[in-house]
């Protein structure tokens, strides 16, 4: 069994719905499942998609998708979407793929590593131990509680963050959208 998961780029934050056990290993269907579920209703141009074996999953992924239903679909405002192997993980792949999918030869991407989704792994690895001898149920809630208090962390600091950053004397101005 393994846990799959989609996590945005921005602040690294786990979304609900964004992450899927995995009982077989022999199919693209759950990560395609959770892939269209963390992009539902959000309005993105350029989509850079870093995941391990992005080589491989990409092949047919438009074709896999016509059996979600069309209001699931991807939103038709993305324009272009690129599939990359994060950095660490790019030299274990053949050499079509070091070129065909790094980051470091991908325009647009600035010097990113694409490794964000791997860095909540030391958080929720700990989770595995109890969480393994749970039910489907009882073991997808105890993960999701363990994101949302990731999350919750995440948020806390980012407070401190600005605070920090904030230039003594000048006025504080939050932008909510």
């Amino acid at each position: 069994m393994a846990l799959e998961t989609f996590k945005q780029a921005k602040g690294r934050v786990t979304l609900r719905l964004s992450f899927v056990l995995l009982l077989t290993l022999t199919r693209y269907l759950n990560a395609d499942y959770i892939f269209l579920k963390t992009l539902f209703a959000t309005a993105v141009i350029l989509l850079v998609i870093s995941y391990d074996i992005a080589c491989q999953w990409h092949k047919n992924l438009w074709e896999r998708m016509k059996i979600f239903p069309p209001e699931e679909a991807l939103s038709n405002n993305v324009k272009s979407v690129l599939f990359l192997v994060p950095k660490f993980h790019l030299p274990a792949h053949v050499e079509a793929c070091n070129l065909q999918f790094s980051f470091n030869l991908t325009k647009g991407v600035g010097r990113t590593d694409g490794e964000a989704p791997e860095r909540g792994w030391a958080n929720i690895n700990p989770a595995a131990q109890s969480t393994k001898e749970m039910g489907p149920g009882s073991r997808r809630d105890t993960l999701d509680d363990h994101f949302g208090d990731w999350n919750w962390k995440k948020m806390i600091k980012l407070g401190k963050v600005f605070f920090r950053l904030h230039a003594p004397g000048q006025p504080l101005t939050l932008y909510v959208w």
